[in-house]
């Protein structure tokens, strides 16, 4: 255990009490004017460090004396008092030493860093100077000289880009502010000179290689380039004369095309590897026009569509494409689809995607599941009073969706489809795949359908065809169910005429604008109202709920020798009876009664029909 000395002054000389006075009063006059030295210069950091650094060793100095005297100690030589005042000393010297070279080394510092902020100040300065005259020589008629400028003002951006990254993102915005201005500057030219009307060939040139060099930077591949993925680019109203195509990009949020004119292709790739940050990654490219062809679609893609990106929407809003120019938009997912989850756990997961205006000659959809496709403008925005009095807009081009899990598909009323409407049909699918994909809902109301519907899947939720007109053929297909079939009050002409008197009978049935339904069976089949004037097949084996009521089959009916109805109301069903030429009651084959729609001749062309469908699926099956 410590113990300290018992200090009894009365016992000390008259010389070494005298002493202690005087260094008593040193001290204390030594504190007040540490005091007052500390209050001079209160919120002064590096005062206030000298100050302590003062203070402590005055403190072991003044110790250093008091101490030996204080307990009465020898100062002879080798005495204690002698010992103790030279190690008191010796640390107090040592202390001064150490604080000395500490505040060499921080003034040291601050010269280095003063050096440093000098070296980058005139790094900086060089920059803007650099900036200045390649902003200059961009506008030069002489093309080496402005793509010079080009490559210039990107090797600038790119310094200021790694300034931004390297010293944190957070902390450096005026790096990205430099670097921002000089991409406004490149998108500025773009927008100006890019115009194919008054532009020379240099111009166009220039603004090719500046696209040029905007796309290899936003590419995530390791090429070497710095990433421009957190920068802002402006190319609204800008007229492209050559392809753009952005390559394995992260984000697309930040460039702004809308109001564009590309006279050739426009193609985005996205990044697979930030699938998980894209969120909020959407696609809007609105009012544009389109000589060439769109393409959407991931940076990597497998013939399976086992590897997506994703995307949170699409909107292609008031967008006149080329007749002969294409939309494809292909292996693509909503941001929180599971490919391995079932349908509950990506129960209300849905990749949102509207298509309106001017459509090219083939948009296809394919390898998109969850996806909700709306092609054609919404009813409410071009009637917003609801007046019902809007015109029919025409919608030009074939529509193909293949191999979409799960896909909602919908044409807003009042349109006019020239096109082939294909949504999963194996005969004509581009890799020619057994059907594997289920339907929620397919909604083509309050339209006129000019050429061929078809539409085939695992199982089917809903078709809705309310008050449709089908010039063309009609085809469903489904492998197990279909949970509604609604089509009342809609007409499926025969080659877009109503005329079935003067068509022999074997010709009608024979047409390819007939109607064929397939289903294992149909929970809900609406047909009240409609009138058949192509021949209508049903391979169906149950119904288990149908409305019929004056449904008119002008060219005849055929349905499955294993038919049943569970329950149904068909009041005024009728069908014309060709050998009798006159219109009678049509009559569906109820659960507890035989079809009598069927013969022999029916029997055996049902079961060829069966046996031709299972075919093509096993033939596709084995292709592949």
């Amino acid at each position: 255990m410590i113990t300290w000395p018992n200090i009894d002054f009365s016992t000390l000389s008259p010389k070494r009490q005298e002493s202690l006075t005087i260094i008593g009063i040193l001290f204390i006059v030594g504190l007040f004017g540490f005091a007052a030295y500390a209050i001079c210069t209160r919120g002064k950091k590096k005062k206030r460090y000298n100050l302590i650094a003062l203070l402590l060793a005055f403190i072991i100095v003044a110790s250093s004396f008091f101490l030996p005297i204080a307990l009465n100690l020898s100062f002879q030589k080798d005495g204690a008092g002698s010992v103790l005042l030279q190690s008191m000393l010796t640390i107090s010297g040592g202390l001064v030493v150490l604080f000395t070279y500490m505040e060499n080394r921080r003034k040291n510092d601050i010269d280095e860093s003063k050096n440093i902020d000098e070296k980058i100040q005139k790094l900086h300065d060089s920059r803007y100077e650099r900036n200045i005259k390649s902003i200059e020589l961009i506008f030069s008629e002489k093309t080496p000289t402005a793509l010079s400028a080009v490559y210039s003002l990107c090797k600038i951006a790119d310094d200021w880009v790694d300034d931004y990254i390297n010293m944190g993102k957070k902390n450096n915005s005026s790096s990205k502010q430099e670097a921002q201005s000089i991409i406004n500057v490149l998108c500025t030219y773009i927008r100006e000179y890019g115009k194919a009307s008054d532009s020379n060939s240099y111009k166009k040139e220039v603004c090719e290689t500046i696209m040029e060099e905007i796309c290899n930077r936003l590419n995530q591949s390791d090429n070497g380039y710095s990433d421009w993925s957190d920068f802002m680019f402006n190319f609204e109203g800008a007229i492209f004369t050559h392809p753009v195509i952005f390559k394995n990009v992260a984000e697309i949020n930040n460039i702004n095309l809308n109001g564009c004119t590309f006279i050739n292709n426009l193609e985005i790739y996205f990044s697979v590897e930030y699938n998980n940050q894209a969120s909020s990654r959407e696609v809007l490219i609105n009012h544009c026009t389109f000589k060439g062809s769109v393409i959407l679609a991931p940076g990597k893609f497998t013939r399976g569509g086992s590897i997506r990106a994703a995307v949170s929407n699409i909107t292609l809003e008031d967008s006149h494409f080329a007749k002969d120019s294409k939309l494809e938009i292909k292996h693509l997912c909503p941001p929180d689809y599971d490919p391995e989850g079932d349908d509950s756990k990506n129960k209300g997961v849905e990749l949102p995607i509207y298509v309106y205006g001017n459509l090219p000659a083939n948009t296809s959809f394919r390898y998109i599941p969850q996806a909700n496709i709306i092609v054609g403008q919404k009813y409410d925005s071009r009637d917003p009073g609801m007046s019902g009095a809007i015109q029919h807009t025409i919608i030009q081009g074939n529509i193909h969706i293949d191999q979409c899990d799960n896909v909602i598909f919908e044409i807003p009323d009042k349109h006019i489809i020239n096109g082939v409407v294909n949504i999963n049909d194996p005969d004509i699918s581009q890799y020619r795949q057994p059907i594997s994909e289920n339907l929620k809902n397919i909604k083509i109301n309050d339209c006129i359908l000019k050429n061929d519907v078809l539409i085939a899947g695992s199982e089917i939720d809903i078709i809705n065809f309310l008050e449709s007109t089908f010039h063309s053929s009609l085809k469903i297909m489904s492998r197990g169910r279909i949970g509604k079939l609604i089509a009342p009050d809609s007409q499926f002409l025969l080659n877009g005429s109503t005329n079935t008197r003067e068509v022999p009978h074997g010709v009608m049935i024979n047409s390819k604008s007939n109607v064929s339904v397939s289903a294992n069976y149909i929970d809900l089949l609406e047909l009240s109202g409609t009138h058949f004037y192509s021949y209508v097949d049903f391979q169906i084996n149950k119904i288990k709920l149908l409305y019929s009521k004056d449904t008119i089959f002008h060219a005849g009916v055929n349905t499955s020798t294993n038919l049943k109805v569970e329950k149904f109301k068909s009041t005024g069903c009728r069908k014309y009876d060709y050998s009798k030429k006159k219109y009678i009651l049509f009559k569906w084959p109820s659960i507890n009664s035989p079809n009598p729609n069927s013969n022999q001749k029916n029997c055996i062309r049902n079961r060829n029909h069966i046996n031709h469908l299972w075919n093509v699926f096993k033939i596709n099956y084995c292709v592949l």
